[in-house]
């Protein structure tokens, strides 16, 4: 099984780490079927907290004074829902940290409920990589996927699961995207 081409993902776009270090990253973060998010929480050092003080589900911005993030999510949610917006928000912080500057991002019902017609953007390939290692997300697009059980063993919501595209479809897709925006009309 290969792995998505991070180049791939990072192109047109400053992400916070080297492209080498990321790839290592999600490489020393797999553990079987999963991807320990802990382990790249940790290595990224970004604050989680709970929280019910705010309207969204979820909520990432950078720390005051530093180049650190901080994710706040929503105590009420799903360990599945938080988790799956833990995915989502460092997928941003990692490929574009400069929108955290200003009021950081929010995760709310669109962005979420959105999430299948995302599935070609770069930040949906990494978000699904950041807690997926590309054998399942291969398995996921093969009929007979156990989609529901594997999302309840591993704590994510059935549609973020399901957004995610094996490496081959999403190098076209990236590739394709590319080529579509070199166009000059």
């Amino acid at each position: 099984m290969i792995d998505l081409d991070i180049n791939l993902l990072v192109h047109q776009v400053k992400p916070l780490l080297p492209t080498e270090e990321l790839k290592r990253l999600l490489i020393f973060a797999r553990d079987g079927d999963t991807v320990d998010l802990k382990v790249i929480v940790e290595h990224l050092q970004v604050e989680i907290t709970l929280s019910d003080d705010f309207r969204e589900w979820g909520h990432i911005r950078k720390i005051s004074g530093s180049d650190r993030a901080a994710v706040e999510l929503k105590r009420s949610n799903t360990s599945a829902m938080n988790r799956t917006i833990l995915a989502l928000a460092l997928a941003d912080y990692l490929l574009t940290p400069r929108r955290l500057n200003l009021h950081g991002l929010s995760y709310d019902m669109f962005s979420i409920n959105d999430m299948y017609s995302q599935s070609r953007g770069a930040r949906m390939m990494l978000a699904t990589r950041l807690v997926m290692p590309e054998k399942i997300i291969y398995q996921v697009n093969q009929q007979g996927f156990p989609l529901i059980d594997y999302s309840e063993a591993n704590q994510l919501i059935p549609e973020f699961v399901r957004s995610s595209l094996p490496a081959a479809a999403a190098a076209r897709a990236l590739k394709n995207q590319r080529s579509n925006m070199s166009i000059v009309v």
